[in-house]
């Protein structure tokens, strides 16, 4: 999306991100990104996909939909959440195949590996949220879990959702599992 590749705009030139624009939260960040060994991805190589009047209409729903991507066999369907967790969340959803990658916007707490639950618990002392807007981060929340369960009504498979952080997992209760 546009505010994704705005993002990674302001990192290629040393500038502070969105996250890292708010003092508070800007030590985790960093923090992060150095423990990491984080790279800017090469941003010769963005395809940005626009937002558009008849994609989206405003403050109508947490996610907009804003394109179509195709990937060898894969279609996915792009979406950019209302900046909840931070502005540009990007979500691809292959229908077909039943797979999600959600970013941040969606992880499995349980399946983090020790070494990211032990950093995540660095997480409340160096920043007042993980998200911009926490209440928009729910929200969007809500609305990729119910985007999955009418992806697994519709193709009656078990969808693989791709989050952030943590193993791969599937949706069970409304809660994210490692195991079907």
């Amino acid at each position: 999306s546009q505010k994704s590749a705005q993002k990674f705009h302001l990192e290629h030139e040393n500038q502070n991100n969105f996250r890292e624009q708010n003092n508070q939260n800007a030590a985790f960040s960093r923090l992060s990104r150095i423990i990491s060994n984080y790279k800017t991805p090469n941003i010769e190589h963005f395809n940005i996909i626009e937002k558009t009047e008849k994609n989206v209409i405003e403050n109508q729903t947490s996610l907009s939909f804003l394109s179509s991507l195709s990937f060898e066999d894969l279609i996915f369907d792009v979406y950019e959440g209302c900046g909840g967790h931070i502005p540009g969340e990007t979500i691809f959803a292959c229908r077909e195949h039943g797979i999600i990658f959600t970013g941040d916007n969606l992880l499995n707490i349980n399946g983090l590996s020790k070494e990211q639950s032990e950093f995540m618990v660095l997480a409340p002392y160096l920043m007042t949220s993980v998200n911009i807007d926490s209440k928009r981060a729910k929200n969007v929340r809500l609305e990729i879990i119910a985007l999955i369960q009418e992806m697994e009504k519709s193709s009656k498979k078990t969808c693989l959702i791709c989050g952030g952080h943590g193993a791969i997992s599937f949706l069970k209760d409304n809660k994210l599992i490692t195991d079907k």
